[in-house]
């Protein structure tokens, strides 16, 4: 299948470049962007190459010419690339936005692990990654990214509003990353933080007046 292939080819250029890559997800108002990041450096060739079709190809030249689907059932839509070389190196960043409903389309998201359960119903976003983890090529971080309110999750740090789950060789061919994110509870929880601005507000005004009435100077 070409969904393969193209998953196979991404990943033989990762090991055999031995470049470094960071998958993050960004979860807000306007659905779920999600950015693959690669770092490399652009004149060192390929080693090792599995067959004659990398051979003789720089880092650079292989990444230019990679290109990533966007949804796994549709692989004439690719996902927006940019390459931003500074000294000798590059970072080759493969991105895109997708709707609540659509996510589940992910290319990334079939491609890379073994079984997904999605449902976004009622503002309530649930994702379960389980079974192997297909893209695999060394200890990767998986983050994610959003200010709604996390009902349940079993990530392995926080820091802020970024969850993160680590990937390694324990883990690798039986991952579990579990996450249920309410859109209500955080609109709930800026209204309340609203409703209480206000009420200090007054209450600092109330104050203001009765001590300049208490004084006589109003």
């Amino acid at each position: 299948m070409k969904i393969i292939k193209i998953i196979i080819i991404l990943i033989t250029g990762l090991i055999i470049t031995g470049c470094n890559v960071e998958y993050n997800v960004e979860i807000d108002e306007n659905g779920i962007a999600t950015q693959l990041e690669t770092n490399i450096i652009n004149d060192e060739y390929i080693k090792n190459a599995p067959n004659s079709e990398f051979n003789n190809v720089t880092n650079l030249e292989y990444f230019t010419n990679l290109e990533i689907p966007k949804y796994y059932n549709d692989t004439t839509i690719n996902q927006e690339k940019n390459i931003n070389t500074l000294d000798g190196s590059s970072v080759i960043t493969y991105s895109d936005q997708y709707s609540f409903e659509d996510f589940e389309n992910s290319y990334f998201a079939h491609a890379c692990f073994e079984n997904m359960n999605y449902l976004y119903e009622d503002n309530k976003l649930y994702i379960h990654f389980y079974g192997k983890f297909n893209c695999y090529y060394g200890e990767t971080d998986i983050n994610i990214k959003t200010n709604y309110s996390i009902l349940n999750g079993n990530y392995i740090e926080r820091s802020g509003n970024v969850y993160k789950w680590k990937i390694n060789d324990d883990n690798k061919d039986n991952i579990d990353i579990t996450f249920l994110i309410s859109q209500n509870n955080n609109k709930i929880n800026v209204a309340f933080i609203i409703i209480l601005v206000i009420v200090i507000v007054l209450s600092v005004i109330t104050f203001i007046l009765y001590r300049f009435i208490k004084k006589g100077n109003l």
